[in-house]
């Protein structure tokens, strides 16, 4: 389906911005981008070796099995997705081209969804900790369940 055909008028030329793009070839100032390129590539970098370590203690670790735990490991995967997305930024840093609206679409649908995961995992890790907190006694007789 092409979305500019619903909107054509006779006469009237629309370019097709699904298989184009609308911005103008980028000037060759890639090389004011390098610095702050590659910094985001070494903080994203630490951050999925954070995440991964994260993940593997709680998952290799006995004493890490309780829900508050694997809500929080879950919370460091969706973030390993959510930073190696970055990778594509620094594909467009280094090549100078735009992405059309489809591989945007494509590129950013996964992490979109990691990011509103991470967001729930982190409410509900919010609200197993209240919980913890709020009544001890029956949280700890459904964790022995």
């Amino acid at each position: 389906m092409d979305l500019n055909t619903k909107f054509e008028e006779p006469g009237v030329t629309i370019p097709n911005f699904t298989t184009t793009s609308p911005w103008p070839i980028p000037n060759d100032n890639t090389s004011s981008m390098i610095i702050p390129t590659f910094l985001l590539l070494a903080i994203c970098f630490v951050g999925v070796i954070g995440n991964f370590c994260i993940a593997w203690v709680t998952f290799r670790g006995k004493e890490f099995r309780s829900t508050c735990y694997t809500f929080i490991a879950f919370n460091a995967i969706t973030s390993i997705i959510m930073e190696l997305w970055n990778i594509s930024y620094v594909h467009y840093a280094i090549k100078a081209t735009y992405y059309t609206v489809w591989d945007c679409w494509y590129i950013g649908i996964v992490p979109a969804f990691c990011m509103n995961a991470s967001i729930m995992l982190t409410v509900v890790t919010s609200g197993d900790r209240l919980f913890s907190i709020m009544a001890p006694s029956p949280y700890l007789e459904q964790q022995r369940r």
